[in-house]
């Protein structure tokens, strides 16, 4: 009996490993990009205040609100974002949003309880 089971489990094993799943492409697709361009970032800061994106003038529009400086600040919208590059964006999305003025004692408890 112990035969038996082991041998099935090892069949059952070896039929999942070669199976391929349904939607398992699918998984992969999603998961393999890891980044995201400059465009698509600011396209997604737009949609976040509630701006509806046109894909022909978002750069018109995201120097229009304030998000972009002015639209030649990137030289290639097409290139992956840095941390630094979706922090700027980020912030003065945020800005639009919420204003520039911050709370200092808040920051200051966020500081010290090292949240930051």
């Amino acid at each position: 009996m112990k035969k038996t089971f082991r041998g099935f489990a090892l069949i059952c094993m070896i039929a999942i490993l070669i199976t391929d799943f349904p939607g398992k492409s699918h998984v992969l697709a999603s998961s393999d990009k890891k980044y995201i361009s400059i465009g698509q970032y600011v396209q997604l800061m737009l949609e976040s205040i509630d701006v509806k994106v046109d894909k022909d003038s978002y750069l018109e529009q995201a120097e229009e609100k304030g998000i972009l400086e002015k639209q030649t600040e990137f030289k290639d919208y097409s290139k992956n974002i840095t941390r630094a590059q979706c922090a700027l964006l980020t912030e003065r999305t945020d800005e639009i949003l919420h204003g520039a003025d911050y709370d200092l004692d808040v920051c200051q408890k966020i500081k010290s309880l090292k949240r930051i």
